[in-house]
């Protein structure tokens, strides 16, 4: 099968939805994540050599993202309320502020709603982050960080929303 700039061949990525959860489910959620992830990717062919890249708004390019999934509603889960307006504009402020903060542009999160709060999470080797804002005032909002040496959890822990919080735990990430 030849993979074209559409991906004619892969129409079963499509599939994010089934009738129960459980394996399958997970793997067209992360299938589905995993596509999008491989057709963001661009080449700049206006470089030269020697030449500087242009800046990267990120953040930007985060919230673009977010307002997607947003208007999306095949993210939602069956029976999952819509995440609020002002849900959506304190992600989108923490996330300005948190790249102002942070030496270098902020690597892509995986998107995702669950319970009517927005959850954005970052993951490599050295630790994961995530990034948790509610729609209501009864549910938590925070930022959950975990340091990973030889593949096991070395600190945890949970703090409050804040841009400078969320760019501490961001560059610990290196």
């Amino acid at each position: 099968m030849l993979l074209g700039p559409n991906y004619p061949a892969m129409p079963w990525l499509l599939v994010r939805r089934s009738s129960r959860r459980g394996t399958r489910h997970a793997f067209c959620r992360w299938a589905l994540w995993f596509y999008n992830m491989a057709t963001r990717l661009r080449v700049n062919t206006s470089m030269t050599p020697g030449s500087a890249p242009a800046p990267i708004s990120s953040a930007a390019s985060i919230c673009r993202d977010l307002e997607t999934a947003l208007l999306d509603p095949e993210m939602l889960d069956e029976g999952d309320a819509v995440p609020s307006a002002e849900a959506s504009s304190a992600v989108k402020r923490v996330l300005d502020e948190a790249q102002a903060l942070l030496p270098a542009p902020m690597a892509h999160p995986h998107i995702e709603f669950f319970d009517s709060s927005i959850r954005l999470s970052w993951t490599n080797a050295q630790a994961n982050v995530l990034l948790v804002i509610a729609s209501s005032d009864t549910r938590p909002s925070y930022v959950y960080y975990a340091s990973l040496k030889n593949g096991q959890v070395a600190s945890h822990g949970t703090v409050e929303p804040t841009a400078p919080n969320l760019a501490h735990w961001l560059g610990q990430m290196g």
